[in-house]
């Protein structure tokens, strides 16, 4: 049984590329993050009660067929996510060699991706058709820029 909202799998990537010591930009990197994650589940589609679900323990409630039941074999499952990170930054020593400076800039959601993300999905059943409508969404975070300074020693 699927659990809604979980993502089976994850990838992350993350790149960094540092330039030579005996060129003009001896201290500076540049890198970025791909993350990916797959489908999951959002909620399910819909069947007609059976009447073994319904007659339980002698009591006769709603007539089956008469109302929808949840049918876990059909998921409605959501879209795959894709994230896109990026950052720069410089480095260096000073003090003779004890301490040292380094300066970042992260940028996340770099393409600033604003498309709502469907978190649950209400099946039913129309003409005998299985439909679903999105009822939660997630809004991601706008491109954001992160700046960080630091003192090692």
């Amino acid at each position: 049984l699927p659990n809604p909202q979980e993502r089976k799998y994850r990838v992350n990537f993350t790149a960094r590329y540092s330039f030579p010591s005996d060129t003009s930009l001896k201290g500076f990197f540049v890198g970025g993050n791909y993350g990916w994650r797959s489908k999951s589940a959002l909620g399910f589609f819909t069947r007609p009660a059976q009447p073994e679900e319904v007659f339980k323990g002698g009591f006769a409630g709603i007539g089956a067929g008469s109302f929808d039941v949840p049918d876990f074999s059909q998921p409605i499952e959501g879209t795959t996510l894709t994230t896109i990170d990026a950052f720069c930054g410089y480095r260096r020593k000073f003090h003779r060699g004890k301490l040292e400076w380094s300066a970042q800039v992260n940028i996340r959601n770099l393409l600033d991706d604003r498309e709502f993300i469907p978190q649950r999905a209400f099946g039913y059943q129309s003409n005998g058709v299985n439909e679903f409508r999105y009822t939660n969404y997630t809004i991601p975070d706008p491109r954001r820029f992160i700046f960080t300074n630091t003192i090692s020693f």
